[in-house]
C-alpha cells in the first residue's frame, strides 16, 4: 500500500471496549487493513476485567494508542468522549469493538467529506460480528 501524502487529512479513529478482549482484535486489525493509511487509532478501555490491554500490546504499531479508564462508566459514551479529547485528527470516526470495517472505508468517507466541505459528517456501512460466529451487515 503506498503511503499518502503529507497534506492527507489525518483520521482519528477512536475506539471504546469494555472486557471484549475476544471481539477486540478484529476490530483492530480492520483499521489497520485500511487503504487510506493517515490514521491514528485511541483504544479507550472502560476499566476492563479481561485481556484487555494485552490484545492491543499485541499490535506493534506507532499509530495505536491506549487509554485505560480507572473506573468502569457502563456505557460507552464516556470512552468515546476521552477518545475525543486524544484525537488529533481533522476527522473523526468512530468503530466499536465488535465491528470490522472494510479495507476501503476510511478512504470511502474522507473521499465523501473532501468532496462536501459543508457537510456536517459522513457515515457508511458495518459489519456486525455476532457472538455466535455470524455477520451481519448494516448500511
Amino acid at each position: 500500500m503506498r503511503d499518502e501524502p503529507q497534506s492527507t487529512p489525518l483520521v482519528s479513529v477512536i475506539l471504546p471496549t469494555f472486557n471484549r478482549a475476544g471481539l477486540l482484535s478484529r476490530a483492530i486489525q480492520s483499521v489497520l487493513d485500511q487503504t487510506y493509511r493517515h490514521w491514528e487509532l485511541i483504544v479507550v478501555d472502560d476499566a476492563s476485567t479481561d485481556g484487555t490491554s494485552q490484545v492491543v500490546a499485541s499490535f506493534d504499531d506507532p499509530r495505536v494508542y491506549y487509554l485505560r479508564l480507572p473506573i468502569n462508566c457502563g456505557h460507552p459514551s464516556r470512552p468515546r468522549n476521552m477518545g475525543w479529547t486524544l484525537a488529533r485528527g481533522v476527522y473523526v470516526a468512530y468503530i466499536d469493538d465488535d465491528n470490522a470495517w472494510r479495507p476501503n472505508h476510511l478512504a470511502r468517507l474522507v473521499a465523501a467529506a473532501e468532496a462536501h466541505p459543508a457537510a456536517a459528517g459522513a457515515y457508511g456501512g458495518r459489519r456486525h460480528h455476532l457472538p455466535d460466529g455470524t455477520t451481519e451487515d448494516i448500511v
